[in-house]
């Protein structure tokens, strides 16, 4: 730090003085040369201004190359990591907090899209009855579906014939041996 504050009374000599912070460049790059320094701005020497008009601005034996010397990193305040530790600690603490009702949102709208999925097919399968309905009005389809169900007519009889598969089968079987005679 010593060094860095005689090497601004050097270049008060010279006529210049340190520029604005917001001017400056960034402590974590390497400064440019002095000549391309002073070829891109002629008024700037490394992050000097020239405020006494010399335009013939030397280094000086504390800082050969006109450059600011360069601050060792510091840590930051106590108070500052505090901040930042309860800043993070609240974050945290919202992120817990949220969870659980997010959570809750997101299998929310899982579930509606899955009910409605249901929803759906039981439209279409209500419809598909309702015109079964307005269909099955008429007498001749409802004697129809009467017999598939077992229904007789008054006076007829009613006859149940079992074994029809197998009777089929032989049926079949003894045409296949008549044929291949």
């Amino acid at each position: 730090m010593l060094a860095f504050a005689s090497a601004q009374v050097g270049f008060a000599e010279l006529g210049l003085r340190p520029l604005p912070r917001r001017e400056r460049e960034p402590r974590n790059q390497v400064a440019e040369p002095l000549a391309l320094v002073s070829q891109r701005s002629g008024n700037l020497v490394a992050g000097f201004e020239n405020v006494g008009g010399r335009q013939d601005a030397a280094p000086t034996a504390s800082n050969p190359g006109c450059v600011p010397q360069k601050r060792k990193g510091r840590r930051a305040a106590r108070s500052v990591l505090v901040r930042r530790w309860l800043a993070v600690g609240a974050l945290l603490l919202v992120a817990l907090l949220y969870y659980r009702p997010l959570k809750a949102y997101v299998d929310a709208r899982g579930e509606l899209g899955r009910h409605s999925a249901v929803v759906q097919k039981l439209e279409t399968d209500k419809s598909h009855l309702e015109r079964q309905l307005r269909g099955s009005t008429s007498l001749g389809r409802l004697g129809r579906e009467a017999r598939a169900l077992g229904y007789v007519r008054p006076g007829e009889r009613l006859y149940i014939v079992k074994g029809i598969p197998q009777w089929r089968k032989r049926l079949r079987a003894s045409m296949m041996a008549h044929r291949g005679r």
